[in-house]
């Protein structure tokens, strides 16, 4: 993607991840987010991209704390009733269990670590919502849809 160029991403052949499509692919630029797996050990690193105007919903995680920065681009997050800007010295720390979403003006690019994902799902705030990830992998410079 443009974006992981631009960021300067050197992503592994294989690389997999998720394109967080909650309101269904029709609304994925305006509701979603593209998460890739860099590891996923005792700590998981992930990159968060997001396009133009884009909003990932908020939700929390139950069982870990997230750390935050922005590698390109704006990104912000919403804590509580305050958007505020993820600095890209340093890192935005989020509790577990913490309400909280993701949004970008011109588009960002977010790393994230935590401890181990594990088959612990975020809950959301808007009980409308159809959790749904599907899942893609980094082939020959893009992404293609996992088989």
């Amino acid at each position: 993607s443009s974006l992981t160029r631009r960021a300067g991403l050197a992503l592994p052949e294989g690389a997999e991840a998720d394109l967080s499509c909650h309101y269904g692919l029709e609304k994925v630029a305006e509701r979603g987010a593209l998460l890739v797996t860099l590891f996923n050990e005792s700590v998981c690193k992930k990159y968060i991209l997001l396009g133009p105007g884009q909003e990932h919903p908020s939700h929390q995680h139950a069982d870990r704390d997230e750390f935050m920065r922005t590698l390109l681009g704006d990104a912000e997050i919403l804590v509580g009733e305050d958007w505020r800007a993820i600095p890209a010295e340093g890192y935005c720390h989020i509790d577990k269990n913490q309400w909280h979403s993701l949004r970008s003006k011109a588009g960002g690019v977010i790393e994230e670590l935590t401890t181990h994902y594990g088959r612990q799902r975020s809950t959301y705030a808007d009980q409308e919502l159809q959790p749904q990830k599907l899942p893609l992998v980094w082939r020959k410079q893009s992404w293609r849809w996992k088989k």
